[in-house]
């Protein structure tokens, strides 16, 4: 996330829920136990992730990604397996529309 979607501009990350806009607070609210979610915001823009294992079981080393735009729309979403020999390779890709960025227009994916 940190290199595909950031400006050059200086952003920070957000760690308390309670900053966010309230669409992502509401995202926040569902995640469920073992997932996990970052923000980043240059205090004009959102950059939104949430991640968390796929499979119930500690074994699997599947790794789920959302990208969210700031008003909590669903931009793209990924999954990597975990490999010993190479890390996290990438399994699939699921993208909405082309850009995390609120000045492209959107698909009408709801």
């Amino acid at each position: 996330m940190h290199t595909r979607c950031f400006p050059a501009r200086r952003v920070r990350p957000v760690r308390n829920p309670a900053e966010l806009p309230i669409r992502l607070q509401q995202i926040v609210c569902l995640i469920g136990l073992g997932g996990t979610w970052r923000a980043y915001t240059d205090d004009t823009q959102w950059w939104f992730a949430l991640a968390y294992a796929a499979g119930p079981d500690s074994g699997n080393r599947t790794l789920r990604a959302s990208f969210f735009s700031q008003d909590g729309a669903l931009c793209g979403a990924g999954s990597w397996r975990f490999c010993r020999d190479t890390g996290f390779v990438l399994t699939g890709i699921f993208e909405i529309h082309s850009s995390c960025d609120p000045s492209e227009p959107r698909s009408n994916v709801r």
